[in-house]
């Protein structure tokens, strides 16, 4: 037994002076490597730190990071909007989780948020999610799906919000931001054509006044023949025709002081969407088969 023990202790010794000869040859290396990262030497130094971009957003009546914002918040920006070619509110709930926008009908959309929405449209009933748009209250569900018209970003805040937006935003809050008059001479075209006889025209025109104030004024147009037709009648159906006007006047009045004065107008003319059935119906009486 006392053998067995000696050898075990021999062995032992022997691990752990190899153990200590290995830190001691490897310790140099470690920092002779560290050294060359710090001259900007070696494979270290080639690394770069990548840079996420600034999001600065509203939610909370100021101008705060998104990092630094405490509400479960998804912002959409004007990038994203122009890449999925959305041109309503009701274009967008497929890219944020919990946001559902039920718009068949053009004058009673309902919007939902974590499950929870208000069926009720009457004219004494507040919706359990808020729409802004600039920071004010966009009304009932018939002003809600209007055309994107010069929008930089959308923030959708999710849970209550009575605190900064009222009472009708239990369920959450979308606030719609749009682009404010800028201090440089611009403008911009846009043009999308498609199938179905589709037509997008977008215009803008930015003009400074003065050196602190500036005029925004912005116009679209969007048709469409509709994609459905009718069996009975033969008429497309699902069309849209549709355009819309904005004008806003911005003033820095002061270093903490901004002024903004906006007019808006649309108008929608569309029929609700129609019902689409797995089985063809017959024709009615008279009417082409």
């Amino acid at each position: 037994m006392k053998l067995i023990q000696r050898g075990l202790v021999a062995g032992m010794r022997r691990a752990l002076f190899g153990g200590c000869l290995l830190a001691a040859s490897t310790g140099p290396v470690l920092a002779q490597e560290a050294g060359e990262a710090a001259e900007g030497k070696g494979p270290a130094a080639e690394v770069e730190a990548a840079t996420l971009d600034r999001i600065v957003v509203t939610a909370q009546s100021r101008d705060q990071e998104l990092l630094d914002v405490p509400i479960a918040l998804q912002v959409i920006d004007r990038q994203l909007i122009a890449d999925l070619a959305a041109e309503n509110l009701g274009d967008l709930d497929s890219f944020v989780p919990g946001l559902v926008v039920s718009d068949s009908q053009p004058t009673q959309a309902r919007f939902q948020l974590r499950g929870i929405s208000t069926g009720d449209f009457a004219i004494g009933t507040d919706p359990a999610v808020g729409v802004y748009v600039d920071g004010v209250y966009a009304g009932r569900g018939g002003g809600l799906v209007l055309p994107f018209l010069d929008v930089e970003r959308v923030e959708v805040l999710k849970g209550p919000q009575g605190t900064l937006f009222g009472r009708n935003s239990a369920a959450g809050a979308v606030s719609v931001i749009t682009n404010r008059p800028g201090q440089e001479l611009e403008g911009r075209f846009k043009l999308r054509l498609g199938n179905y006889g589709k037509e997008y025209l977008e215009g803008m025109f930015n003009a400074p006044v003065g050196e602190s104030a500036a005029f925004r004024f912005n116009a679209l147009v969007n048709r469409s023949d509709g994609w459905l037709q009718d069996a009975a009648t033969g008429k497309d159906l699902n069309g849209e025709d549709d355009w819309a006007t904005r004008a806003a006047f911005g003033w820095n009045v002061g270093d903490n002081t901004q002024l903004l004065v906006s007019w808006e107008h649309e108008k929608l003319d569309q029929r609700s969407h129609p019902t689409i059935g797995i089985v063809a119906l017959p024709p009615a009486p008279g009417l082409p088969a």
